[in-house]
């Protein structure tokens, strides 16, 4: 990325590139999850989008804090993790956190019904 940063000023520079890839990231996700319960996966899927966001990170660890990165992908590796597992485990763990921490899941006000 350096040829293309040239021009800002070094004092403002980590706030520049935080502020690209910060939304980045936040659009990445969104990309992920938009589509609600039509969303689908192809089990290929997962080693792709695991392999982009990888290359994602190393471009920016090279401007970035590593920790920092790191931190802000932390909600987008979940995703990313949750896309390997079968849609019966992700069923199970949804039920599991509904027995949990009930709700009236069962109101149809809520649009909400349990799996």
């Amino acid at each position: 990325m350096g040829p293309l940063f040239k021009r800002v000023d070094e004092r403002i520079f980590p706030d520049v590139i935080k502020g690209v890839y910060v939304p980045f990231i936040q659009a990445f996700e969104w990309v992920l999850l938009n589509g609600g319960e039509y969303r689908v996966f192809e089990p290929e899927d997962y080693t792709i989008v695991k392999e982009d966001i990888r290359a994602v990170r190393d471009l920016f660890a090279t401007e970035l804090d590593d920790k920092l990165v790191v931190s802000l992908c932390e909600g987008l590796d979940i995703i990313i993790d949750l896309m390997e597992e079968q849609t019966s485990t992700l069923i199970g763990y949804f039920n599991e956190q509904c027995a949990k921490h009930p709700l009236d899941l069962d109101n149809q006000q809520s649009g909400i019904t349990r799996a």
